[in-house]
């Protein structure tokens, strides 16, 4: 979640990033509903 960049990375992480700040946003997204879906159904087991 930190959007600080590391200490060892050089000027070509920024153009990389930007290539792939979709599929990354995608890629978050997906683990983000996963993790939720998974939250959601150990609440309901429970209760």
């Amino acid at each position: 979640m930190r959007r600080r960049a590391d200490p060892g990375e050089g000027f070509g992480y920024d153009l990389r990033r930007r290539r792939r700040s979709r599929l990354r946003a995608a890629v978050e997204g997906l683990a983000v509903a996963a993790l939720a879906v998974a939250l959601l159904r150990a609440l309901v087991v429970q209760g």
